[in-house]
């Protein structure tokens, strides 16, 4: 049992000197207080540390944080529906030349030893044409494979992907392929 406060008759610890409930300074009658025994009441400790201060400009930071964000989302949707510089035009396929250079394909990647073939770009383009066959995506994003296409430059090759939209865009997915050169 702790002192109780004549005030509002709250029961309080015993080694408090005001009472917990209205501040008013407890009256011990004769005996003195008990030794401090080193526990804080878990109610006591809320009121013993400082309330922090609020960061006045941090709710702009946020603002800003998310305002970036958003700027990166719309400049990467922009870019993916920017046509890429200087595309080759369209080919038709040709069905010998894909045979051909598939059997080439083929037979290189079975082969223990090297093999290397050159093929002229323009060749690569009809045999990816030939080669390579699209089906349409169904469900909520229908995307429209249009063509694979390839530009030589300086040893590599931009190897890119036209897909169609419904709203009769393209996006351009691209990458760069570089020949192992043995």
């Amino acid at each position: 049992m702790g002192i109780r406060c004549a005030g509002c008759r709250y029961d309080n610890d015993p080694t408090r000197v005001y009472c917990h409930n209205c501040g008013i300074k407890l009256e011990r009658g004769g005996a003195a207080p008990p030794a401090p025994t080193g526990f804080t009441h878990p109610t006591d400790v809320g009121k013993m540390k400082r309330p922090r201060a609020p960061i006045l400009w941090g709710k702009y930071f946020r603002f800003l944080v998310n305002l970036a964000v958003l700027a990166a989302l719309a400049a990467a949707l922009v870019l993916a529906l920017m046509r890429p510089d200087n595309i080759p035009a369209p080919v038709e396929g040709d069905e010998n030349l894909a045979q051909r250079l598939s059997g080439l394909v083929n037979d290189a990647s079975e082969s223990n030893a090297p093999r290397s073939f050159t093929v002229p770009a323009s060749d690569l383009q009809r045999w990816l044409a030939s080669a390579v066959k699209f089906e349409g995506s169904g469900g909520v994003a229908i995307l429209d494979p249009r063509r694979i296409y390839l530009v030589p430059s300086e040893g590599r090759f931009r190897v890119g992907l036209e897909l169609g939209l419904p709203a009769a865009a393209s996006v351009f997915m691209e990458g760069e392929y570089v020949p192992v050169r043995a």
